[in-house]
């Protein structure tokens, strides 16, 4: 689920992804990427400057393919290029 809302400290809006899960079963078949990268084209249509990701503290997985598609930190912006 995605939210989108004016930025405080942009002109532009600001993205919020609230929720992205991929049912352990289907996990390591890349669709998590896939899923973010359309998160990101609907982000970038959007003309959103950044996205807003969560993990919680056990989540290892989501980080690490947060930051592989630009997110400075794991539960930072990922910048929408």
């Amino acid at each position: 689920m995605l939210r989108f809302r004016p930025a405080i400290w942009t002109p532009s809006l600001e993205c919020y992804l609230a929720e992205l899960f991929v049912v352990r079963a289907h996990r390591g078949r890349g669709l998590g990427r896939a899923l973010m990268l359309a998160v990101l084209g609907t982000a970038r249509a959007e003309r959103a400057d950044y996205i807003d990701v969560n993990t919680s503290e056990d989540d290892h997985a989501a980080p690490a393919l947060y930051e592989s598609l630009g997110s400075r930190t794991a539960n930072a912006r990922p910048m929408v290029p």
